[in-house]
């Protein structure tokens, strides 16, 4: 299980809802986070480009929010398979 956290996410909070955790995988264009849903109490993933860990945390927290805006079947799928 990875431990380190590139982009330095873990322990915020994304659109108010979601809250990072730590890091559960990584590949080479993306790093998964296993979150908890801060009103259903469920955890779901969230991926994150590494591309964003070149922005400044404002912008990259921003572009975060916008993901999360639409709903992702894939994403919830894949919650249901996290410890």
């Amino acid at each position: 299980m990875p431990a380190e956290d590139p982009l330095e996410l873990v322990g915020t909070t994304v659109s108010d809802k979601y809250t990072i955790e730590r890091v559960v995988g990584e590949g080479g264009f993306a790093i998964v986070y296993r979150a908890i849903h801060n009103v259903w109490k469920r955890p779901v993933a969230i991926k994150v480009f590494r591309a964003l860990g070149d922005l400044p945390s404002d912008r990259r927290a921003q572009l975060v929010v916008l993901a999360h805006q639409r709903p992702f079947q894939d994403a919830t799928a894949a919650a249901a398979t996290i410890p």
